[in-house]
């Protein structure tokens, strides 16, 4: 999920983007910009993620990062995975951003 909104960050794009809710199939759109996730399809998506430690970093980190369509979806999610750790949407775009501006 990270790599959605990284790319357009690293290259300096706006971005639209789109992922299903892995709760409840909706569709969540939204659109990476220089300043943030906009025009987002739902009012309160929350996204999971996952230490990046051990294994492969696609298995254990990239595919356990998810957005839902809102909190309590997400909560009913992780409620049986104690590692992830959830957060509003708003700061998945921060954190990549940080880390994009390595780059």
């Amino acid at each position: 999920m990270c790599d959605i909104v990284m790319f357009p960050i690293v290259l300096g794009l706006e971005a639209p983007s789109s992922t299903v809710c892995p709760v409840s199939g909706e569709s969540i759109t939204f659109t990476v910009t220089k300043t943030g996730l906009e025009d987002l399809s739902h009012p309160n998506p929350w996204f999971t993620l996952a230490p990046a430690h051990g294994g492969d970093i696609r298995k254990v980190n990239c595919n356990r990062v998810k957005i839902y369509a809102d909190r309590a979806k997400e909560e009913a999610a992780i409620a049986a995975v104690p590692d992830l750790a959830c957060a509003h949407i708003a700061e998945l775009w921060q954190g990549t951003k940080d880390l994009a501006d390595m780059f």
